[in-house]
Order: structure tokens, then sequence, then C-alpha cells
């Protein structure tokens, strides 16, 4: 994650209050802090918050935005796992 706060206290204030910062299984998410820097704003072309992208292994995008964790994710996953096979619906592209 990137924080895009003004100030750095109020980022680290947001990750105690919300049981971010430790070293138990539950926290290994990563948080950097960008502040309101324009520059990454617009390479990012962050138009809302929060934003979400899906990042490979390799560092390239492969969801630029992605879905929220919450919103179904799951089916992107698939999506990737599954490049060739036919989506179901009522039109056959390939008939």
């Amino acid at each position: 994650s990137i924080s895009i706060d003004r100030e750095f206290a109020a980022m680290t204030q947001y990750l105690k209050d919300n049981n971010y910062v430790g070293n138990s299984e539950e926290n290994k998410s990563i948080f950097l802090f960008g502040g309101s820097d324009k520059k990454l704003k617009k390479d990012y072309d962050i138009k809302a918050i929060p934003m979400y992208f899906l990042i490979d292994p390799l560092g390239k995008f492969v969801a630029s935005p992605a879905a929220r964790p919450s919103q179904n994710i799951e089916k992107t996953f698939y999506d990737i796992l599954n490049p060739g096979e036919k989506k179901s619906g009522l039109i056959d592209p390939d008939w």
C-alpha cells in the first residue's frame, strides 16, 4: 500500500488504529509513504482513494485499476489463470 496522506504521522496513526503494526502473521502488508506527491498521483493515474492495482511478482501491472479485495477479486484471479476459457453468456463470439 502507498499512503498519500499529507503527513507521515497521519499514516502511522491509521496503521496503529487499525492493527497494521506488529510482526504477527496477520500483518504481512507493506505500507509506503508517498505524501502528497503530485507526480505519484499523475504517474499512476490516481483518481480516487482508495485505488487498487494488481501487480505480478515481476512488478508488472496485471489490473490497473483492480477490484477491491472485497469486490470479487477472485474473478480477476480466475480470469488470469484461465485465459483461454470461453465466458458464459448468450452470445458466442466464435459462432
